[in-house]
Order: C-alpha cells, then sequence, then structure tokens
C-alpha cells in the first residue's frame, strides 16, 4: 500500500527535515512500420518514489514495487550517505488537479486510427519515391502521463498529460541516403491526425529527393564562414543549446560560474522565453517536479540576460523566487527549460533568402550540440544560396559556431514560427522558433 500521507509521516518520524511521495503512472501505446513489418506494442508502468530531506541532503529512492516502508527507509539511507547540503527556496507551491485537453483519447483509439494514417502516409512516400527508395520506417507513439506529487511542505498535485509523436525517416539511393521528419505535442491524437499524411509524407518525399540528389561541400568552402540561414526548426534546435543550456543555473553554480544578469549576449533583435504553460506543447506542465506551479519567464529580452532556469537549490543560492523549472522526480531535479521559443522579427522568410548574396540554407538539422564551447548542427537537409536564390541541394557534415558569437551573429529574424521536440533525460521539451540568419557560421 502506497499512500503518500502515510509515507510522509513515516518519514519524518525516522528524523527527516522534509518529505515528498511521488506517483508516476504511464501509459504507453506505439505502433511502428519498419520495411514493410508493422509493429503494434503496449506497455504500462507505475512508478512510485520517495524525496527526503536529512540535515539539509537530500535521498531519493524509487521502485515499481508500492513498499512504502521499504521506499522510505531506503531514501532515509541514501540521505545519510550523501555529504552535500542543499537549502531550497521557497516558491508557489502546486495544489489541485491539472489535466491537459485531448480532443480524440490517445490510448483509448490510437491502433485502429494511427494504423490508417501510417498506412496512407507509407503508400504516398512509396509511391512517389518508387525506384529511388530503399527502405522507410515509422514510428508513432501514444501517451499518458500521470504525476502526484504530495510533499510535507504542502504540495499535493496531480497532472494528467496526453502525449503524441510521430516521426519517419526513408533511405534512398544516393549521395545523402537517409531524410527524416518528425511532429508531436502534448494532446489527443488530433496532434498528429490533424496533418494531412499526404502534405506529411511529400515533405518526407522533397528532403529524400533533395538527399538524394545533394552535392558534396566545394573543398575552397571548407573550413571558412558563411551567412547561415536556418528554417524555425533548425533555429529552433540551435536556441535550445545556445540558450537554454547555457542559461542552466545551477549547473553555472556547479561550475563556479554563476550567470549575471543584465549582460548582453545576443544581437538586439533576440528575444527568449520560457513558458511551460504553452496550450500543446510538448515540454508543457502546470507544476515542476519540485511541486512549484510553473511560470512563464523571459531569459532574453532584446540581447540582455533578464533571467535564468532555477531549481530550488539554485534560487536559494541567486536568492531569487524559483518559477518551475526544476526537473526530475527520481534524481535531484535539475534546472531545465520547459519549451523554449524564440520572439517572431519583422522579416519576411523570402526576404532573408533575398536578402543573402552568398550563403547556405539548413532546412532541419539531425542534431546540435554545445561542446567545450563550441555549437555544432548536423544538417538534414542544406541548400546553397547565391544571388538571393535558393539553388542547389548540398552535402554539409556539419556547421559550427562559437558560442559566443552564435547569439551575436543573428542578423534576421523572421516572423513565422516552427516548432520541434526533444526529450532529454526522459523529460519533454518543446522548442519553438522562426527561421533566423547567423551573419557567420563555419561549414564542413
Amino acid at each position: 500500500m502506497f499512500s503518500p500521507e502515510k509515507v510522509i509521516n513515516k518519514a519524518l518520524l525516522l528524523g527527516a527535515e522534509r518529505a515528498d511521495a511521488i506517483l508516476l503512472e504511464v501509459d504507453q501505446v506505439e505502433q511502428a512500420f519498419r520495411g514493410g513489418i508493422v509493429e503494434s506494442n503496449e506497455a504500462k508502468t507505475r512508478i512510485y518514489g520517495v524525496r527526503v530531506v536529512v540535515s539539509g541532503v537530500m535521498g531519493i529512492a524509487s521502485s515499481t514495487r508500492p513498499d512504502a516502508e521499504r521506499l522510505v527507509k531506503s531514501a532515509i539511507k541514501a540521505a545519510s550517505i550523501g555529504s552535500r547540503a542543499r537549502k531550497l527556496a521557497s516558491g508557489e507551491l502546486a495544489r489541485g488537479r491539472y489535466r491537459f485537453p485531448e480532443v480524440h483519447p490517445v490510448i483509448e483509439n490510437f491502433m485502429s486510427e494511427i494504423s490508417d494514417y501510417i498506412l496512407a502516409f507509407t503508400s504516398e512516400v512509396r509511391e512517389r519515391l518508387s525506384g529511388l527508395i530503399r527502405f522507410i520506417e515509422v514510428v508513432a507513439t501514444g501517451s499518458r502521463v500521470k504525476r502526484l506529487l504530495v510533499s510535507s511542505e504542502g504540495v499535493d498535485a496531480f497532472e494528467e498529460k496526453p502525449l503524441v509523436d510521430f516521426s519517419a525517416s526513408a533511405i534512398v539511393s544516393g549521395r545523402k541516403e537517409i531524410s527524416s521528419i518528425a511532429i508531436g505535442g502534448a494532446g489527443g491524437l488530433e496532434v498528429v491526425i490533424d496533418v494531412n499524411p499526404k502534405k506529411l509524407a511529400k515533405a518526407l518525399i522533397a528532403r529524400s529527393i533533395a538527399g538524394a540528389m545533394a552535392r558534396k561541400l566545394k573543398p575552397a568552402f571548407r573550413g571558412f564562414a558563411f551567412p547561415i540561414i536556418l528554417s524555425g526548426k533548425s533555429a529552433a534546435a540551435l536556441i535550445h543549446e545556445a540558450v537554454g543550456h547555457t542559461l542552466e543555473a545551477d549547473v553555472a553554480l556547479e561550475r563556479g560560474k554563476p550567470i549575471k544578469i543584465g549582460v548582453k549576449v545576443a544581437s538586439k533583435e533576440l528575444t527568449v522565453i520560457d513558458d511551460p504553460l504553452t496550450p500543446g506543447g510538448y515540454g508543457s506542465y502546470f507544476f515542476d517536479d519540485e511541486g512549484i506551479v510553473a511560470k512563464r519567464k523571459t531569459l532574453i529580452e532584446n540581447g540582455f540576460i533578464v533571467d535564468v532556469l532555477h531549481n530550488r537549490w539554485s534560487a536559494y543560492e541567486y536568492g531569487a523566487i524559483p518559477k518551475g523549472n526544476g526537473r526530475g522526480l527520481f534524481f535531484f531535479p535539475k534546472a531545465l527549460m520547459s519549451n523554449i521559443k524564440v520572439k517572431p522579427g519583422d522579416w519576411r522568410f523570402k526576404e532573408i533568402i533575398e536578402e543573402t548574396k552568398f550563403g547556405f540554407l539548413v532546412n532541419d538539422v539531425v542534431k546540435a550540440e554545445l561542446v567545450d564551447g563550441m555549437v555544432t548542427l548536423i544538417p538534414d537537409e542544406a541548400w546553397l544560396v547565391e544571388k538571393g536564390e535558393v539553388k542547389t541541394p548540398v552535402m554539409l557534415r556539419e556547421i559550427r559556431i562559437p558560442l559566443n558569437k552564435a547569439l551575436n551573429k543573428i542578423d534576421a529574424i523572421a516572423r513565422e514560427v516552427a516548432s520541434r521536440f526533444t526529450v532529454e533525460k526522459g523529460l519533454p521539451i518543446g522548442e519553438y522558433s522562426p527561421p533566423l540568419r547567423i551573419s557567420e557560421a563555419y561549414v564542413f
């Protein structure tokens, strides 16, 4: 039996100064189409957790078994072994029941409705890429995540969130063999099925054909800097790395380099927001994993840092009020973005192209990463831009931008916003950005 009230009382009796009882339940359904073989999978996971603070040190224990007494004792022992005491800031505590809307319930209708969608999608791809395609993979996943958090401080909050995502990749004959696309968000099956499957297929088809026809990058260009136009999805990946991760206050404290508020780090055109309350956002939530009510916050405004991402520990160290970015139920919650969003600019995307004499357009990326002060983008689809026109597809192995220049080199931001999603440490994150241009980035 796992009663949150009994868990907390037991922990306090055993010497805990503070205690949290956690229940995480995930229902998941998946249908995959791989090389003509269809796979249907269902899973249900329930995890029970206890967090305690003893002498300022946190201890955490979790299990798929609802053995409350064992979990409490394990968490207490974990705290006694730990050595790092951390004080936590106070914030607005969550109380209540929260549910994300879903028009077409994700679990109940998933298998029947997604099968027809996958069939329409794959049929279009195979027909249009006939003679060129070698392999196609489609994976559609629907989840319903239920999260209960009760604490001795007064948190008593429950959240139910449906998530749907759809990803597809194709291997074709040609220079660049693999191309992919993905869509996803919080909500029911409408997240995917409201997108016309043939229209989505055409996006993958166009990307695959571009990849097959892509020219190799001229050796004379390799290692040199050029203007780079990033589509909304590509720009979102850049901002995730160059803003989201660099403004994690807890990481900065661990490295002994606290982030300074009021410092100019980007061109004046750039404003970036973290918004966990975005309707349909893949990274949306009503309260974080520390029980703090989630709030929208501006991180960069007109190029200046005006706020950072906090968990309760970093907020205490900064003398700030936490606003709901402590993420992680079964490890010490870290300061992490939710939905990171770039404020649209005044440019039309077509104008950015027309104003670029020579450079490259990146329509999507396979991966983006920040390592040793360098942001690296691995393009999925790239094009040569010459004299204000998109000319030919080109193979770019990677694009590198020094972190200290990446945001200051943004010289144009478009109006139309695109979105993408990712998962870090099992935590969903949404990314939103209009296309933007970086005046100098190194191509390889």
